[in-house]
């Protein structure tokens, strides 16, 4: 009898080392994958992007120039709006925490828009039967592993409770005289 619960108990052992053993990995796991996920990797996009002022427009400025929202601007760099109208059309950039620039581009003109990134939106006025067209070189930065997030989170999770639950069992057992 004695000898079985000797046994158990170092079966309980093994099992509560390698939960920690466990645990300790998916943490490391977690946080590589955690770092992973914050890389971003510069690229230069070519933007050449015609919009109809049927409606105006209001968006980001990363949908204004036509790559996704999880392009991040890198550094400074200019794009040219021009205009197929026969009358002005106002357009404006919204600074995060520095207010409103406004442009006007002329009748069948053209502006060159220095954007950095503090410019936060891109908004064009209504005017039916018109076009503008985008264009330039973009410097941004993609976060293409922003998706590792999710697996380094559970994985984080799911490690610390191992580490927890393992480490607390052998301190019983060691506190047990096992």
């Amino acid at each position: 009898m004695a000898k079985e619960i000797i046994e158990e108990y170092e079966l309980m052992k093994r099992r509560s080392r390698l939960m920690t053993i466990i645990g300790s990995a998916l943490l490391a796991a977690a946080l590589v994958m955690a770092l992973v996920a914050m890389m971003s990797f510069p690229q230069e996009v070519r933007v050449d992007r015609v919009y109809s002022l049927d409606k105006g427009f209001i968006d980001t400025i990363q949908r204004f120039m036509g790559v996704p929202n999880s392009f991040k601007i890198v550094k400074e760099f200019n794009l040219s709006v021009s205009s197929s109208c026969d009358r002005s059309v106002e357009l404006s950039l919204l600074y995060s925490g520095r207010g409103v620039e406004k442009f006007v581009i002329e009748p069948q003109g053209r502006v060159v828009l220095t954007i950095n990134s503090s410019v936060a939106m891109a908004m064009v006025s209504p005017r039916p039967g018109c076009s503008i067209r985008v264009q330039g070189m973009a410097n941004l930065a993609a976060s293409t592993f922003q998706w590792l997030s999710v697996p380094a989170f559970m994985a984080m999770f799911v490690g610390t409770a191992l580490l927890i639950r393992g480490s607390m069992l052998l301190l019983k057992l060691r506190a047990e005289g096992f």
